[in-house]
Parts: structure tokens; sequence; C-alpha cells
């Protein structure tokens, strides 16, 4: 009789311990299956939600100036602007962009030349070429610099992508602004 307890007891704890493993190989198959939809998550929309929004950005700079493309910055940005210090802070991020823009007639022009986003679809970056155009009170065009930059920007939890590094460039003189 002690026998048949014995194996009775060692039948029932394999049976216990097969339906746990089995809760835990669907529990690991669930997860695997969500890491692979996140995998093959098609990036496109949001590729294409990244590129508008950079060009709604180069939109406004180039019309509504400097308060607008302040508007298009996380709280927190860095950036790091030729010549000058890399910013970490909203007051110094502030300073760069109107001396930027101090040179009365002074707009800027960019395109996106590539724009990725991270397959967690939180991350995007968008690199491309600039040129800022100083104008004379005429309208004549006084000085340009044309150069490079390269931003990266995060999904607000509304949807919306704002920028959280902006470094940029300029070209090295007589270096076409295609080769930026």
């Amino acid at each position: 009789m002690k026998t048949f307890t014995l194996i009775l007891f060692a039948a029932a704890l394999m049976l216990t311990s097969c339906s746990n493993n089995a809760k835990q190989v669907a529990a690991y198959q669930k997860t695997i299956d969500s890491l692979t939809a996140v995998l093959n998550t098609d990036r496109a929309a949001d590729v294409r939600a990244l590129a508008k929004a950079d060009s709604m950005w180069a939109a406004a700079a180039l019309n509504l100036g400097p308060q607008a493309l302040l508007s298009f910055y996380a709280p927190g940005v860095i950036q790091l602007p030729p010549s000058m210090k890399i910013t970490a802070d909203e007051k110094t991020t502030q300073k760069v962009i109107k001396t930027l823009y101090a040179p009365q007639g002074t707009h800027v022009i960019w395109n996106s030349t590539k724009v990725e986003v991270a397959r967690s679809g939180e991350l995007g970056y968008v690199t491309g070429n600039y040129t800022v155009f100083v104008n004379s009170e005429n309208g004549k065009t006084v000085s340009t610099e044309s150069g490079k930059y390269s931003e990266i920007w995060k999904k607000q939890p509304d949807g919306t992508w704002k920028a959280i590094s902006d470094v940029w460039s300029a070209a090295e003189k007589g270096t076409a602004k295609e080769n930026c």
C-alpha cells in the first residue's frame, strides 16, 4: 500500500509539474509572439508622420520665425550648434535660436534626406541639408551658410513627434550643398 501511495503521489507531482511547465511554455510563447509582432510592425506610417513633422517644422521656421521653431523641441532638448556650446536647458536653447534669427531678414530652409523610425516606434531620426539666408532690408541676400543636420525625435504620449536632439554644422567652404 505504501508503494502504491508513493507511486500515486509521484504521478500527481509529475502531472502538476507538467501543468506548470505547460503554463510557462504558454506564457513564453505569448511573449515571443508579442515581440515578433513588434519586430514585424510596418513603421511606414511612423516614418511618414516623422517626415511630416520635420517638414512642418521647416515651414514654421521659414514662415513664422524663432518662436514657432522652438515649439517643435521637447523639454530638455539638447542642441549642438556650430561654433557654440552644447545646450541642455530651455533658456540656452531659446538664446541659440534667437541668436540665429538675430540679423533682420534671416530665414532658414532645410530638407530631409533620410527619415528612420526605430522598431519600437518611440524614437526616430532625420538627416538632411540646410541653408541659412540673411537678406538686407531691400531683400537682397547678403550672406548664406549651407550645411547638414541630424535630429533625434521622440514620439510624445499624444502621438506627436518632438525633437530631443538637434545637431547642425556648416559645410566646409567651397563644398557644394548636395555633398553635405
